[in-house]
């Protein structure tokens, strides 16, 4: 379950994460920095899908509705560091919004971070393990499939 940033106990989650989960800055950004510049982002899937449930609720869309879905790693010294799914609606893709199509290998970060018009939202946690948002091919891309 998503909740509001600013509702979860900060002693529950893991001290060393801390610094990297409230930070409103560029995670892209933050990663170049702490991987020497030594990273890039692999893209596992992107296309269009129905997002799952708690997706859909988050972004206020319908049930039948369809955003791009993209998977990445983002991989700094040659290991994945971080997971990334990102659900894109539609209605967003118009303007510069359009961009976001051809992203390729380039971080959706820097999108955000260089476009002005962008609005960060207030930020949300959730434990979610990897069985419960990656399907098995994902999976078994990280290492962790059955």
């Amino acid at each position: 379950m998503w909740r509001a940033a600013s509702n979860v106990l900060r002693a529950t989650l893991p001290k060393r994460l801390l610094p990297w989960l409230y930070d409103r800055g560029s995670l892209t950004l933050r990663l170049k920095q702490a991987s020497g510049g030594d990273s890039r982002v692999q893209v596992l899937s992107q296309g269009w899908q129905r997002p799952l449930l708690n997706e859909r609720l988050a972004l206020v869309m319908g049930h039948q509705e369809y955003a791009m879905v993209r998977q990445v790693l983002l991989i700094c010294k040659g290991e994945p560091w971080v997971y990334a799914r990102s659900i894109i609606p539609l209605r967003t893709m118009s303007g510069a919004g359009r961009q976001l199509l051809v992203l390729d290998n380039r971080p959706l970060g820097a999108f955000l971070f260089a476009n002005h018009g962008v609005v960060r939202e207030p930020m949300e946690i959730a434990c979610v393990h990897p069985d419960e948002m990656l399907d098995n091919d994902t999976l078994a891309g990280l290492g962790l499939g059955q």
